[in-house]
């Protein structure tokens, strides 16, 4: 939630105010509705250039994402071990051609440039995907240290092994807020 605060001269936070949400992410789970994020500026819905890419998986993630008062924002990852990152381009534009699409290298700066090109400070984002696609990789590029901890993905299949166990809510240095999930 957002909220304003009065801090006292004892350092005690006093919640003054508590605003109204301007949107929800959630999933079902056992037939209820579970919210897992809100007041989000920018959904990012990432995948991989690898084994693991599935379209259809890509479209639920962007069914989810689809909230209101928020871009979507599609990331492709592991650029860098990709022989043709086009062609997976080509099928996900095709599938979604009026959405953003970013390629990236975790490890390389002007690919963690292109994604704060869509995302001002202030903005809270909020990274969906898969298991094992590069999503706490990338907030630890954006965050400039390793605040999320990661993993390899199986040799045989691209498949992530599940190191992401919770949400985690960072501010990074820049001001932008960012979520990042299992």
């Amino acid at each position: 939630d957002n909220v304003s605060l009065h801090i006292d001269n004892y350092n005690n936070y006093l919640i003054n105010k508590i605003y109204d949400l301007k949107n929800k992410l959630f999933r079902i789970s056992k037939g209820k509705k579970q919210v897992f994020a809100s007041n989000i500026d920018i959904v990012f819905v990432v995948s991989s250039m690898n084994n693991e890419f599935n379209i259809g998986k890509l479209e639920r993630f962007m069914i989810i994402g689809d909230i209101p008062n928020a871009k979507r924002v599609i990331i492709l990852t592991k650029k860098d071990l990709c022989d043709s990152p086009s062609l997976f381009i080509e099928v996900v534009k095709t599938r979604f051609p009026n959405t953003d699409v970013i390629t990236t290298n975790a490890i390389d700066n002007d690919s963690i440039d292109q994604i704060k090109e869509v995302w001002n400070s202030g903005e809270s984002a909020i990274f969906i995907g898969s298991s094992g696609v590069g999503k706490s990789t990338l907030v630890n590029a954006l965050s400039d240290k390793s605040v999320m901890k990661t993993g390899t993905v199986r040799e045989k299949d691209d498949k992530g092994r599940h190191t992401t166990t919770t949400r985690n809510l960072f501010i990074l240095p820049d001001g932008r807020i960012v979520i990042d999930t299992p």
